[in-house]
């Protein structure tokens, strides 16, 4: 099978989304056991994060329009194995869309409930530490997903000997 490349557009998004998801991945570690200003690192992350979900939704755009211009589809092992790989591709769109909906979410929460003086929420604890389980179930998902991703482009360049990330590199 002859590699072709993806259109620029699109490898360029590809890897400035995992950048972005590896620096923000770095500042949401990092901060939970760094002494500096708390609120710099919150609002790093959801500048990142919110750049990752603007590119993954221009990445969804450019996919479409660029359609006549992209590859051919890789050769399947089988249905399950086509049906996998859609399966994964889907739900690496879905969290790198709305992961950092869910940070956004939760550093607003958080700010509404630290200025919460009067004791008009009084579950405050509960509803804080439910929205960063959420938030870090979500960013654990996401990168299993993407871990997934990388053993499944392994697997598929050991088995078939056909060098597909030829396709997303400029």
């Amino acid at each position: 099978m002859g590699v072709n490349k993806h259109p620029v557009s699109v490898i360029l998004i590809h890897w400035l989304t995992f950048v972005f998801f590896t620096i923000g991945l770095f500042f949401y570690f990092y901060e939970k056991h760094s002494k500096f200003n708390q609120q710099l690192f919150y609002r790093l992350e959801i500048v990142i994060g919110l750049s990752i979900s603007i590119l993954t939704i221009v990445r969804i755009i450019s996919k479409i329009l660029t359609a006549n211009r992209r590859p051919p589809s890789i050769k399947y092992f089988n249905s399950t194995h086509k049906k996998t790989i859609k399966i994964i591709y889907y739900l690496i769109y879905l969290f790198l869309l709305f992961t950092p909906l869910i940070g956004l979410t939760t550093y607003y929460q958080l700010l509404s409930l630290s200025n919460d003086f009067i004791g008009m929420q009084p579950d405050r604890f509960q509803l804080d530490q439910t929205l960063f389980v959420i938030q870090f179930g979500a960013i654990l998902f996401l990168l299993s997903l993407i871990i997934i991703h990388i053993g499944f482009v392994i697997h598929y360049i050991v088995k078939t000997k056909d060098n597909i990330l030829k396709r997303m590199f400029f």
